[in-house]
């Protein structure tokens, strides 16, 4: 399906591979061993993140092409996959799971009858299940009525939970109560004066009681006859459920945000991996020249054996462009210079040489590109020393006091060619300064047309590489992987990467 010969459209796969529906998982997560049923949903991380959970999954959907989707993309596919109509009774005695996931729009695509599925999500969940049901606001049912038929089928408490406008990004969950205070919490912190005041008109229809008209989507968690409330998120933070403020979501990861901690929760057996290795890594940077510049704490526990990583929270701001530019450019000048070494020493060049190196380069059509540099650059001398990995506006955080912290080191290496983290940063800023592409800046790069403290810091550290060899190994490095599986974010990386990996290759 992924083949480079007969290639699927990149807005069909980001489509098909988005991770969004993998937070419903997280907003009433049961221990190992429960039972869930996705009933239609086309959500394709659910069903991961439900087995990645330790939860014994099956999947039922009336379009047949999902359900080899699931099979075909995943390393452990389900295998109770059952395809039905949604216009007949379901094939399961009553209360035969702990949760149930449905999509009210789903279910009108389908041409079922709400009425009658809902019913039979009642029957078949048990008296101490859950059953989250995603409604567009835009669908053709109503809040009003959705909450009604779970009363008339005997779901009478339910829970209404808002996601940020822009389902797109399912960047927010928050109970729905809270939405208007959440607004004019963000307005009050927004720059713009045209967007404040958007979100100031948004948080007074709140106020109002029209927030039902605001969210783009609402999930409403419905609780069976013989349920407690369930908010293990709440629980993971020891705090109380009340104090959740936000939950984000990643690739395939949930971060909860509360009143004193940061936790990020992992939903596929990939993720739990990685984030226990950006644990270690976290560590591991604090013992080199970033260390005045990581968080202090990082704790990885478990909840029913499933790994998530606690941090200390961070009362932060996002730097301005230029404040990035300079701040990130004081943080490389703080590090101890490196030394020099052989390009071929260094721990990219040992990811550059293995089977999955070959692979991702094939992937992005940077197979020459590879080539070339292992054929003549090995013994090029570099000043080498830690990198960060993915230095960006975006990983740079501003506390109170002046103080920078760098956040998100999965891609963290002890030693590395310096000019990765320097150069990268500069094609950044020039990337989201100019509004450009990556290969654009990266073009700019090799033709030294970047100007400005991160640009300088990058020429100081090339060593015996120039301009085009380093800017032909920033974007290597981009293009190998480091941990994650590649093709569950193709969609997202790949065209950028193709077009970058052409424009050097002229």
């Amino acid at each position: 399906m992924l083949d480079s010969l007969d290639p699927w459209p990149p807005e069909l796969l980001a489509r098909l591979l988005h991770p969004g529906g993998a937070v419903a998982a997280a907003l009433a997560m049961a221990p190992p061993g429960a039972r869930a049923l996705d009933l239609g949903t086309g959500w394709p991380s659910l069903a991961a993140a439900l087995v990645s959970c330790g939860l014994d999954v099956t999947i039922a959907d009336p379009v047949l092409l999902r359900l080899r989707f699931e099979r075909l993309m995943s390393a452990a596919p389900v295998t109770d996959a059952v395809h039905l109509a949604l216009t007949s009774q379901l094939p399961w005695p009553d209360d035969s799971f702990d949760r149930v996931f449905v999509d009210t729009a789903e279910v009108h695509r389908a041409r079922g009858d709400l009425r009658f599925v809902i019913g039979e999500v009642a029957r078949v969940l048990a008296p101490e299940g859950v059953a989250v049901v995603a409604q567009d606001a835009g669908g053709p049912s109503s809040r009003g009525r959705l909450l009604r038929l779970l009363r008339e089928v005997g779901l009478p408490h339910a829970t209404v939970l808002v996601a940020r406008p822009g389902r797109a990004d399912w960047s927010r969950v928050l109970d729905e109560s809270r939405w208007g205070q959440h607004l004019t919490s963000e307005a009050s912190q927004a720059s713009a004066p045209s967007v404040r005041g958007k979100r100031l008109l948004k948080a007074a229809i709140a106020a109002a009681g029209g927030v039902r008209w605001l969210p783009a989507d609402r999930f409403v968690v419905a609780y069976g006859p013989e349920a407690a409330p369930c908010d293990p998120l709440a629980e993971i933070l020891a705090e109380p459920a009340g104090s959740r403020e936000l939950i984000r979501l990643s690739d395939a990861r949930v971060a909860v945000l509360g009143q004193e901690s940061f936790v990020k929760l992992p939903l596929s057996r990939h993720q739990q991996d990685a984030l226990i290795q950006e644990a270690q890594n976290t560590r591991r940077a604090r013992s080199t020249g970033f260390a005045p510049h990581v968080i202090r704490s990082v704790h990885v526990h478990d909840w029913h054996g499933l790994p998530y990583v606690r941090y200390p929270l961070i009362r932060e701001r996002h730097a301005r462009p230029g404040e990035a530019e300079q701040t990130i450019a004081q943080i490389l000048r703080g590090l101890a210079p490196g030394r020099d070494a052989p390009l071929g020493a260094t721990a990219f060049w040992e990811r550059l040489t293995g089977a999955r190196g070959a692979r991702d380069a094939d992937e992005a059509g940077a197979r020459a590109l590879r080539a070339r540099v292992l054929d003549t650059m090995a013994d090029v001398s570099v000043p080498a020393g830690p990198t960060h990995g993915d230095l960006h506006a975006d990983n740079l955080l501003l506390v109170d006091g002046g103080a920078a912290i760098l956040v998100d080191w999965n891609r963290f290496e002890p030693f590395n060619p310096l000019v990765l983290d320097a150069g990268y940063a500069a094609i950044e800023h020039d990337r989201r300064s100019h509004g450009g592409s990556l290969a654009q800046a990266l073009v700019r790069f090799r033709d030294r047309e970047l100007t400005g403290p991160l640009a300088e810091l990058a020429s100081s550290t090339m060593g015996d590489l120039d301009s085009a060899q380093a800017a032909t190994l920033i974007l290597l490095d981009r293009v190998v992987s480091y941990s994650q599986p590649r093709r569950r974010y193709k969609p997202w990386t790949m065209p950028a990467m193709a077009r970058a990996v052409a424009a050097l290759a002229d």
